[in-house]
């Protein structure tokens, strides 16, 4: 977003993006059909959407609102939801029998790390021993951009040798470190698929062999997925593994509601999720049983239960475990249909405290030292005691 364009304060606190994000798949068909082109097309789209979205959410008309802060924030839509939105317009005119356009996944040029990351299917080392790495579009390219665009040859790396950094496609990959000090000439920029704190980054130049090294023999089979509960083993590998991608999301959740603002608030992340995530001390996985699924993504059941902080126990956390799957999902490329088990207060004794001092407060009403900001803030809660 540009320096000069400041969102309204009506627009950062009341529009969800997650929510936002939905609402504008309904009407892809409809302004696919009232638009020229592409551009015409996300103008539209985003606009309408706006429009709905205030109306139904707050009982608001647009034309009520400032146009200028309308008008910026569609823009500011627009920019956000820029690839989402040719690939609504891409996937619609697939459907309709449109051409194809060249589909780049590049974001902005980058500085790499001495040694970068790439990894492989192992059917492919001897050729990549053999000829280096040479730009494609593959298979996992093609799925992952989906919607019929045909995709700029490209090779995909890490500029990290952290293994949590690492992409992850849930099989025994190659591992192949890349020395960039020995290809000065080759760009690389940012995988705009992935979030802006993430190390994932692409370039459309080939890479010599002499600067690639094997550093991990993959097996091509399914990373530690257990086929059959006797393996205890791997069941117990797969539960420490799950649970560290649970608290990982967790935690990558609490940091972007930190600063709720429109500017740096991640798209995959809802407010609602902010609303609860506070309230949560622990996710802690009890269970995984292996489902079989129509596609390629390795699918769980996980049991969980959930310890919490908060003197509200009457929280519905299902939401938020849809949305740490959504986000798991998208990042990890594994499905977790989360049940939950038990919910738990870690403070029991915080709990009732708080059952008896309300029960004092409807009993003895103003003798209680409750400040009058609070009781005129929620009435109800400071309520006189009639029972």
């Amino acid at each position: 977003m540009s320096e000069e364009r400041k969102l309204s304060p009506f627009f950062k606190r009341r529009i969800d993006h997650h929510k936002f994000e939905k609402m504008m798949r309904i009407g892809i068909s409809y302004m696919y059909f009232e638009s020229k082109n592409i551009e015409q097309f996300k103008y539209k789209l985003v606009k309408a959407t706006l429009e709905n979205y205030i109306y139904y959410k707050y009982n608001i008309d647009i034309e009520e609102l400032p146009q200028d802060d309308a008008d910026y924030f569609i823009d500011y839509m627009i920019e956000t939801y820029d690839s989402l939105l040719k690939m609504y317009y891409y996937n619609e005119r697939k459907s309709r029998g449109g051409i194809n356009e060249n589909y780049s996944p590049a974001g902005k040029e980058i500085t790499p790390n001495k040694i970068v990351i790439h990894k492989s299917n192992p059917k492919v080392r001897d050729k990549i021993i053999e000829q280096g790495l040479k730009v494609r579009a593959g298979e996992c390219y093609k799925t992952y951009v989906g919607y019929g665009e045909k995709c700029i040859p490209a090779i995909f790396a890490t500029n990290s040798t952290n293994k949590r950094a690492l992409f992850d496609s849930t099989y025994d990959d190659d591992v192949w470190e890349i020395d960039t000090e020995m290809i000065p000439d080759v760009k690389w920029y940012k995988d705009k698929h992935y979030e802006s704190r993430s190390k994932h980054m692409v370039t459309f130049e080939n890479i010599p062999a002499n600067a690639i090294t094997l550093k991990h023999e993959g097996t091509g089979k399914d990373w530690g997925l257990m086929e059959s509960d006797k393996d205890k083993l791997s069941k117990e590998t797969m539960t420490e593994t799950f649970q560290d991608i649970v608290e990982e999301t967790l935690e990558e959740i609490k940091h972007g509601c930190e600063k709720i603002d429109a500017d740096t608030f991640p798209l995959w992340l809802s407010f609602d999720a902010c609303d609860v995530v506070d309230s949560i001390d622990k996710i802690s996985i009890v269970n995984i049983e292996r489902k079989k699924g129509m596609s390629r993504i390795p699918m769980f059941k996980v049991d969980v239960n959930i310890t919490f902080n908060t003197i509200f126990a009457s929280i519905d956390y299902d939401d938020f475990m849809y949305s740490i799957a959504d986000r798991i999902i998208g990042k990890w490329k594994i499905r977790l249909i989360f049940n939950i088990k038990e919910q738990e207060n870690s403070n029991k004794r915080e709990m009732w405290e708080y059952a008896r001092t309300l029960k004092n407060a409807r009993q003895q009403g103003s003798k209680l030292r409750f400040p009058k900001s609070a009781i005129k803030a929620n009435p109800m809660r400071f309520r006189p005691y009639n029972r």
